[in-house]
């Protein structure tokens, strides 16, 4: 459904700044030459009383940032081919330091016309389930997310060939990421109320859910309790403190 003269495809989380406003060309140029970049080095996640400018100061700027970045985007370290071990640490990267598989990403559009994205993570995850597919370490979203058979042979039929097409050719910018305050972490990564708790419910993406006539997900499958679950956890996040 892209128009003809598209030619790549950022996907953004909605709470996020670039310090940098050449970002997208520069993405674009890097993008002739790896089919997948992050655009963004380092990344700073923001207090909640991070001091901004106004809403309608276009240059948005923060005043003042640490001397340490929260963390680093994965891709700038993919770039060696050093760095794919570090995806079974990244639920704890941005309390260390490390490396973050999240927040924004760009491909050509060549190769999601090929693949698309993987959406069946239904409680979220999917930047680092596509990381993972990127370094053939398909074990890693299985067991970070608790995967059951068929959620785990649904993800590898679509992993295994992106795998193929990427060939390990991710690309980074290397310009400043804010990422505004939206809740605490630890509210998203309480497992009782995220993956481990929604283990119980055994979910099938090839039966659970089906797409509409828009070609969203929705729901497919009578378990109330599944869907309940779910609507849950949204709620736990306390995204407005």
């Amino acid at each position: 459904q892209l128009p003809a003269a598209c030619r790549a495809v950022a996907w953004l989380d909605c709470d996020v700044i670039f310090l940098d406003d050449n970002w997208p060309q520069q993405a674009l140029d890097q993008l002739q030459k790896s089919p997948l970049l992050q655009p963004f080095g380092p990344m700073y996640d923001l207090p909640r009383d991070a001091d901004l400018p106004g809403e309608n100061d276009m240059a948005l700027r923060p005043r003042q940032l640490p001397d340490r970045p929260t963390a680093i985007s994965l891709a700038c370290g993919l770039l060696p081919g050093a760095v794919c071990e570090n995806l079974s640490h990244l639920p704890n990267a941005r309390s260390t330091g490390g490396r973050t598989s999240g927040l924004a990403w760009a491909a050509s559009r060549e190769l999601l016309a090929r693949h698309g994205l993987y959406d069946a993570r239904i409680l979220g995850g999917g930047d680092r389930t596509m990381a993972a597919a990127v370094c053939g370490r398909y074990e890693i979203p299985r067991d970070s997310y608790r995967m059951n058979l068929p959620q785990f042979d649904h993800y590898r039929s679509w992993a295994e060939p992106f795998h193929a097409s990427v060939q390990g050719q991710v690309g980074c910018l290397d310009g400043t990421l804010l990422h505004l305050w939206h809740g605490e972490l630890e509210d998203r990564r309480r497992p009782e109320t995220r993956f481990g708790g929604f283990a119980q419910f055994e979910f099938d993406p090839g039966t659970d859910i089906t797409t509409d006539e828009k070609g969203l997900w929705k729901w497919n499958s009578e378990k109330p309790r599944m869907h309940q679950f779910v609507r849950n956890y949204f709620a736990v996040r306390k995204e407005d403190g």
